[in-house]
């Protein structure tokens, strides 16, 4: 949501486009997942279930956490992704099996989620 000036109003999204481009591998048009804002309440239910695990238990599921965080986060049916049949499927049914660029895919998604819903003064040294 912009005004006249072109001023993003933060305050009124509802979601963030997180578009990812793979064109070396035949994509033609970047995917487009809808995600909305990450909030305490979704952090604090996920840490309990995730982050008790051992850590050779949480490198095992660390595929899983990140398909539940896709499929809790998305607003809305992604765009331009092979395959994917909003009728047919959800997005954690989807990204479900083991294919290896499926998990790439889905690790990507959060990882740019994360990236830019952080202000950068997350990355700025002290």
């Amino acid at each position: 949501m912009t005004d006249s000036n072109n001023v993003v109003d933060i305050f009124n999204l509802n979601e963030t486009p997180i578009r990812l481009s793979y064109p070396e591998l035949g994509l033609k048009e970047p995917m487009i997942f809808f995600m909305r804002p990450y909030l305490l309440e979704d952090e604090q239910e996920v840490r309990q279930a995730y982050y008790a695990l051992t850590d050779a238990e949480k490198e095992r599921g660390k595929p899983t956490h990140e398909r539940r965080m896709l499929a809790s986060l998305s607003t809305r049916a992604p765009e331009n992704v092979p395959g994917f049949d909003a009728e047919s499927h959800t997005i954690e049914s989807f990204f479900a099996d083991d294919n290896p660029m499926k998990r790439k895919v889905v690790s990507d998604v959060m990882t740019r989620y994360y990236r830019v819903t952080q202000p950068s003064e997350f990355f700025q040294g002290v």
